[in-house]
């Protein structure tokens, strides 16, 4: 007959008596999960859906949390939002309703394999700066926009200038 612990009337009660105790749970001489005295959760794997975990508020720790290609880290009730690596190429992708809304002070995006490379630079209640090869290429003003360089029109070559 397995090993059991049975509880046939209300709570099932495991007390590790005294403060700094955690309860550890086994399984073949390895801890496989425990309760510390704060009463932290901590195991090694859980399996299921995760409907039912509620009150989590971080996750991962000082280590952060690590996803294996094409797993992704799903936000919102319809799973809107999705961020995940497929192997080659990395997604942040709104599935859902609605606009995909970036909102910094100052946002900056570039070469992530180049310290300090620019590609986009937008200042809050400032300019907006496009970048070629890290060299400033065109800027917004307060009163129209700085182009630095040629500025190549396509099609028909016409240009309509109006005050």
């Amino acid at each position: 007959m397995a090993g059991q612990i049975k509880s046939d009337d209300t709570d099932l009660v495991l007390n590790a008596g005294g403060s700094g105790s955690d309860i550890k749970f086994q399984s073949n001489g390895s801890e496989v999960a425990s309760i510390s005295d704060g009463g932290v959760v901590t195991a090694t794997s859980y399996a299921g859906s995760g409907a039912n975990l509620t009150g989590i508020t971080s996750v991962g720790g000082a280590t952060g949390v690590d996803f294996n290609d094409n797993v992704k880290a799903r936000f919102g009730t319809g799973n809107d939002l999705e961020i995940y690596h497929d192997g080659s190429h990395s997604y942040i992708k709104d599935v859902g309703t609605g606009n995909l809304s970036i909102q910094s002070q100052d946002l900056r995006i570039g070469d992530s394999s180049v310290s300090n490379k620019a590609w986009i630079n937008c200042f809050s209640d400032a300019e907006v700066r496009l970048y070629h090869n890290n060299v400033q290429k065109f800027e917004t003003t307060s009163t129209g926009v700085q182009v630095t360089g040629d500025l190549a029109i396509a099609s028909d070559g016409k240009i309509n200038i109006s005050d």
